[in-house]
């Protein structure tokens, strides 16, 4: 499939801010990286800026009034201007390739040429990962530069969930928590690994998450949403000051959920059919006319998974499945139907608190099955 990705806004009105004294990258979940491994690549400040945050006010529900507060408006406009915060999106099957297959360059996965914005927050969701994770890491840092950091990661089996900061957003979130789910016994390559914190007093979910495949298996993909929301223990147990109070479900404790991964939704077309629609009509209507079939978008329509999720709009190829080291759709004897199975969402307590600004599928991995995708998210300052 190809990697998906996006970027989008996130817009923050109440300035209220929930920060530890210290922050720990997340343990892996199943995985062999450790923690300690990954403490290497945070930002140590200078003792300067070190005694200015100390001397800040860390408690949730302070106001801009109080002296030295760290939630001042002068000081949220000095160090975001335009009071909002880009977040990019990257979903990445890859297919269980070594290291030495990576591409070169990762550069159009977390800078694609199509968006000239740049993002606070990266998250990168990955399936199928090859246990050569800490190459990754390092490549990733080393694309992303030292304006980012790797704030916390999660692996469960082939599952992996990355996110980097800005260095100037570091002072302002909460420690991060993590989870890891498996929907398949004793198997791990299906299920979810989940990331949350709070920025800003804006409580964020990040989950990335392999369904189940084959054409013929919609049910076990749905069960798959299920689970994965019914097993959600985040935020843990002792650690749920800042984040809102559960309603009726869990997804109801943050302001904001970024759900991402190979889904494994397939479109009830032939494979004719839907290389016919892609042949002869426009690009652009040719995508829209597909997702009329697609069976995420029909279920999520009749309310059987991921309600009041929203998409952004889809401009491109379906993301599956394509032969290795080629831009052709499965020539193989089980010649699979193409279809999007890599998706990203997202939910809000608010209407307009996240816009979706820009996104693509793009085949530059071409080792792998599938696209990426990523998708540029707005986070804004719409929480009052």
């Amino acid at each position: 499939m190809l990697p998906w990705a996006g970027l989008s806004t996130i817009n923050f009105s109440t300035w209220e801010m929930n920060v530890g004294n210290n922050f720990n990258p997340l343990e892996e979940i199943g995985g062999s990286l450790k923690a300690s491994e990954s403490s290497a690549t945070l930002y140590s400040a200078p003792p300067s800026r070190r005694r200015q945050a100390h001397a800040k006010n860390f408690l949730i529900g302070s106001t801009a009034g109080l002296d030295g507060s760290m939630l001042g408006s002068k000081e949220l406009t000095r160090i975001f201007p335009a009071k909002n915060i880009g977040v990019h999106i990257v979903t990445w099957n890859m297919a269980s390739q070594k290291s030495h297959k990576y591409p070169d360059d990762l550069t159009d996965l977390c800078y694609p040429i199509s968006t000239c914005e740049s993002a606070g927050i990266f998250a990168i969701c990955l399936q199928e990962v090859s246990p050569d994770k800490n190459e990754l890491l390092i490549r990733l840092q080393a694309t992303l530069g030292p304006r980012h950091v790797l704030f916390s990661y999660a692996f469960q089996g082939t599952l992996g969930l990355l996110i980097f900061l800005s260095r100037d957003l570091i002072w302002y979130t909460s420690v991060p928590q993590s989870t890891g789910i498996t929907t398949r016994a004793n198997i791990r390559t299906k299920g979810a690994v989940a990331i949350c914190f709070i920025l800003f007093g804006t409580s964020l979910l990040f989950v990335s998450s392999h369904f189940k495949a084959n054409p013929g298996n919609l049910d076990l993909r749905i069960n798959d949403y299920k689970e994965v929301v019914r097993s959600l223990n985040l935020p843990k147990v002792g650690l749920e000051r800042g984040y809102r109070q559960k309603n009726t479900s869990v997804l109801d404790r943050f302001d904001a959920v970024f759900w991402a991964g190979d889904l494994n939704f397939r479109l009830r077309k032939t494979r004719r059919q839907v290389e016919n629609m892609l042949r002869t009509e426009r690009k652009s209507s040719a995508f829209e006319h597909l997702l009329n079939f697609d069976e995420l978008v029909s279920t999520q329509l009749k309310g059987q998974i991921f309600q009041q999720f929203e998409e952004g709009r889809i401009r491109f190829p379906p993301t599956y499945k394509y032969d290795i080291n080629s831009d052709d759709f499965d020539t193989s004897e089980k010649c699979r139907v193409p279809a999007y199975t890599d998706r990203i969402l997202y939910r809000v307590q608010k209407k307009g608190t996240v816009n979706s600004r820009t996104g693509d599928g793009h085949r530059d991995c071409v080792f792998s099955l599938q696209n990426i995708v990523w998708i540029l998210y707005g986070l804004s300052e719409a929480w009052m």
